[in-house]
């Protein structure tokens, strides 16, 4: 199989919507409202498409406030996809992005192990990762009338 094989972005149909294949690995991007970027990852990351990986989520990251990269469906995380979460870390610091992960057991086992203290932004679920990012939303940008907890002033 050649490199053109094995990187190919082809479009959805909807805005915002991609889909990248990289080694053994897919991801697809979704776009939730204009604030909140999703980014699954399936099938398998290691030192082959760890690059490609953080590199694809950087690609993405404009015009977006916040970053939920799914790991659910990867069945193989090699160290190297650590280097992969560490490298969206620093890009989304870089570009003020909010952003949690959600992995499946392949990743939660080696990020328990490499990452200890937990520096890099683990949810337990995936709706606990939306949660806490809606959460980090209404801190950023409280509705108008609302005290700095986003609770109404009534």
């Amino acid at each position: 199989m050649t490199t053109a094989q094995l990187r190919t972005t082809t479009s959805l149909g909807r805005p915002g919507d991609e889909v990248h294949a990289s080694g053994r690995a897919r991801y697809s991007t979704r776009l939730y409202f204009p604030a909140r970027l999703i980014v699954t990852v399936e099938g398998e990351v290691d030192a082959s498409n760890r690059r490609d990986l953080g590199r694809y989520v950087e690609r993405q990251l404009r015009p977006t406030t916040q970053l939920l990269v799914d790991l659910r469906a990867v069945n193989f995380f090699g160290a190297q996809g650590f280097s992969a979460l560490h490298y969206i870390s620093v890009c989304c610091s870089r570009s003020d992005v909010d952003w949690m992960f959600v992995g499946g057991r392949a990743v939660v086992h080696l990020v328990n192990i490499v990452d200890p203290d937990h520096v890099l932004p683990q949810a337990d679920d995936f709706d606990s990762a939306c949660d806490h990012l809606d959460h980090l939303m209404c801190r950023h940008y409280p509705l108008p009338g609302a005290d700095v907890h986003g609770r109404g002033l009534n």
